[in-house]
């Protein structure tokens, strides 16, 4: 399951850096579980790149995250909708990969937090967290994160990342 999760994440990711941009980026928001959304809808891709920062929690852990691979906003040509990838590591640790991936057209919100040897393993997606708030350079989201390592099953968690 954290396979075919990672997976569609890197998928997401490179399907994102395709769309390319111009640097202009306006705020959306949009339910995970329906693909609404709201923004400009004129214009090409819309990106904010580069290095960012946020905060992951899951239950009483906080994470720094940095990410260090990707943090990319894109817009859909011709859509309000706006696609977003965040991929990275947490700031303690750079063992703890930290992947944040939201296109409401297809997988809705995936993430996936994923430690050396499969601790800490946590995952979440639109079902967990209906409602996820994108702007400019920014996204965020509360709900509930699944254990994949045998943990807990579930904890409350949230999110809050901007690039």
């Amino acid at each position: 399951m954290f396979r075919l999760l990672m997976g569609t994440l890197v998928s997401l990711a490179l399907l994102s850096a395709a769309c390319g941009g111009d640097g202009a980026d306006s705020p959306a928001s949009a339910p995970a579980e329906n693909g609404g959304g709201t923004g400009s809808s004129g214009g090409g891709p819309r990106t904010a790149g580069g290095s960012g920062m946020g905060t992951i929690t899951v239950g009483d852990t906080t994470w720094i995250i940095v990410p260090s691979s990707q943090c990319l906003f894109a817009a859909v040509p011709g859509s309000p909708v706006t696609v977003v990838t965040v991929a990275g590591h947490a700031e303690s640790d750079e063992s703890i990969t930290i992947v944040i991936g939201f296109d409401p057209r297809d997988i809705g919100l995936a993430i996936a937090v994923q430690g050396a040897g499969g601790d800490p393993s946590w995952f979440a997606n639109n079902e967990t967290f209906p409602t996820v708030q994108v702007g400019a350079s920014s996204i965020r989201g509360e709900g509930m994160f699944s254990s994949v390592s045998g943990g807990p099953g579930a904890a409350a968690g949230s999110f809050d990342v901007r690039c």
